[in-house]
């Protein structure tokens, strides 16, 4: 049912169950929908969609067609004659941030995904979509301006900040549960903590293991 949209600004439907009605109030004389019938996808959704297929389409493309014409031939890599005890290291420590990625990128998704809805029942329906812009808006700009800190800070540096960070906007979320003012802090202060995570783990990283190929694809498969 699209009563939520048609009666914004405060506006109330009258009997919600009915398969029209007038808003008590807000936007004078609107109505609001069946609850049953469905909307066809707006054409502008779709045209981007094609769009987005189109310049993956290309780069996909573009991408085999100097595969082809100038493959290389992949050496082979020297021993480095690591010993036992530093191999045993580099496994667990990668062990470890593949479950760390594991439940990071769990946890993003899961809030992101979530997030409207939980604010739809908590708060206002009518704006739900916005705690999930909110949130995707906050981490896209902690993504952006975490390269300009990561030419002051260390990769350890930076890992501490975003965990000390999520760890104090999801307190203010937990305690505060009905507070918009918490909501729209915590949320914030969660996409900012959340945005580099990913990319300062894999630098931190650097610190104690050569990450090849191989150990960068263990990685992207935990937060996948």
């Amino acid at each position: 049912c699209l009563w939520e949209i048609y009666c914004a600004n405060g506006g109330t439907c009258a009997n919600k169950a009915a398969s029209t009605c007038k808003c008590t109030t807000g936007f004078k004389g609107a109505t609001c929908e069946d609850r049953t019938k469905k909307e066809p996808a707006p054409t502008g959704f779709r045209v981007v969609y094609i769009l987005i297929s189109l310049y993956l389409g290309a780069v996909s493309l573009l991408f085999c067609y100097f595969m082809y014409i100038s493959p290389i031939t992949a050496g082979t890599k020297p021993e480095t004659g690591k010993s036992k005890e530093r191999s045993d290291f580099e496994i667990k420590i990668l062990f470890l941030l593949f479950l760390f990625y594991l439940i990071y990128v769990g946890a993003e998704v899961s809030f992101g995904g979530y997030i409207s809805e939980f604010y739809a029942a908590t708060f206002q329906a009518c704006h739900g979509s916005l705690a999930a812009a909110w949130f995707w808006g906050t981490f896209a700009f902690g993504r952006g301006r975490r390269i300009f800190i990561a030419t002051l800070a260390t990769p350890w540096t930076m890992l501490v900040s975003d965990l000390v960070g999520g760890v104090v906007s999801t307190a203010i979320l937990v305690f505060f549960p009905s507070s918009k003012a918490a909501f729209w802090l915590g949320t914030g202060l969660l996409g900012l903590s959340m945005a580099s995570l990913f990319p300062a783990g894999i630098a931190w990283l650097e610190s104690y293991v050569d990450v090849s190929g191989k150990v960068a694809s263990v990685l992207v498969t935990g937060g996948c």
